[in-house]
């Protein structure tokens, strides 16, 4: 292959970037076992190797124009981002994951449309899948190839909304383990599918325009090509960030035990609601109480990012068993349980005579919260104005 001696500066700036993630992705692939399971480093890295591929193969058809129509069967290798974000969502989202063999029907699609490619070759206008706009050049390449983007728009766009689905009662689980959800609300996840969507649309545009007779100098294509490349590098770069959500999800301690022959009739809500539970009404009723003597006398909350394991440590139950007794008698998640007690222990503080020279985002920081944004939105979403408001308030009708 004779390669030109002036490569584009379009193409030297895709082979950097092609560079970065793939070195990114190796990076991740080779992070100690604690940084992130083993098979989400691996989909990372699988999604830096495919898109250095369709990327290259974009190279391939700006600098060698004899091997142009070949390159496209590589390009075909886009379809595997919307399965490998998929994957990765499902990875970050559901605790009990793993690997099985029929999901590799995902991945199937990406080689038979390389393989369809393949058997379009050499081209020829008689060609099944061949489709011309009346008002397009006949000789377009992008003429056999409506079908490849019409089904790699597909893929994306219902991988996209497969991911959405399962991020959205993300948060809301999350609140039953963490008292800080800014390091596993995956709000940057979400908003990879987001784009993908809109990605999809744009591209529908410029294929509507391209049918309408409206000349631009826009692929369509090309745009995948770029914006899967753009999706990976900020992947791989915040997936490297992010903590491992489950790591500390499983117990830490043995479960709360009983005799086998004790059977608790439902006689209310609470009863019935632990009758397909190991945890009894009366151990729930117990260990309720723990969990209220816990927070006075030792005051965890005052702890950022405390999580429910630690709390569960603290009391020697099951991570299990403790979330229950929330849900049972709190009647609202751990998340807003500990922030209630933050807020109310700031309200006392934002008034302590000794405490007036602190600032407000100073007590936001003692009584737990990890930024002052947080502690705004919990304060007033729980009486009603800000911690500077109340302050101000509350010293104003003060006795002196």
């Amino acid at each position: 292959m004779h390669l030109p001696a002036n490569i584009t500066l379009m193409s030297q700036t895709l082979v950097i970037l092609v560079l970065i993630s793939f070195h990114f992705g190796f990076m991740f692939s080779q992070l100690p076992q604690h940084a992130n399971s083993k098979l989400t480093r691996l989909c990372l890295l699988g999604m830096s190797l495919l898109t250095s591929s369709s990327v290259l193969a974009y190279v391939i058809q700006l600098e060698l124009p004899q091997w142009r129509n070949l390159s496209f069967a590589f390009i075909a290798s886009q379809m595997w981002y919307g399965p490998l974000l998929w994957l990765y969502t499902k990875l970050q989202t559901d605790q009990h994951f793993r690997l099985q063999r029929k999901l590799l029907i995902h991945f199937i699609p990406a080689p038979l449309f390389a393989l369809l490619w393949l058997n379009q070759l050499p081209l020829s206008a008689g060609d099944l899948l061949y489709f011309a706009y009346a008002h397009d050049d006949p000789n377009n390449v992008q003429n056999y190839r409506l079908v490849h983007k019409f089904c790699a728009w597909c893929s994306l766009l219902g991988y996209s909304l497969a991911c959405l689905k399962r991020l959205k009662p993300h948060q809301e689980n999350m609140k039953k383990h963490y008292s800080e959800l800014s390091k596993v609300d995956l709000k940057w996840l979400k908003a990879l599918p987001l784009a993908a969507l809109f990605t999809v649309i744009i591209c529908v545009f410029i294929e509507l325009c391209r049918g309408l007779g409206l000349q631009h100098p826009v692929n369509s294509g090309d745009i995948i090509v770029f914006v899967t490349l753009i999706f990976t590098l900020v992947q791989l770069q915040l997936g490297m960030k992010q903590i491992d959500i489950f790591q500390q999800h499983e117990p830490v301690a043995s479960p709360i035990r009983h005799p086998a022959t004790t059977k608790t009739k439902p006689q209310d809500v609470l009863e019935k609601k632990y009758q397909t539970s190991s945890l009894t009404h009366s151990a729930a009723t117990e260990l309720w109480h723990k969990v209220q003597h816990l927070m006075q006398q030792q005051q965890p909350y005052l702890e950022t990012g405390l999580k429910i394991s630690e709390l569960a440590a603290m009391l020697d139950v099951s991570v299990h068993h403790l979330s229950e007794t929330f849900n049972g008698y709190a009647q609202r998640s751990f998340y807003d349980y500990i922030n209630e007690y933050r807020v109310n222990e700031a309200r006392q503080l934002l008034i302590a005579p000794n405490m007036l020279r602190y600032s407000v985002t100073d007590i936001g920081y003692q009584v737990g919260f990890s930024s002052s944004s947080t502690f705004y939105t919990h304060f007033k979403k729980l009486t009603g104005m800000t911690p500077r408001q109340y302050r101000a308030e509350q010293l104003s009708i003060k006795p002196c």
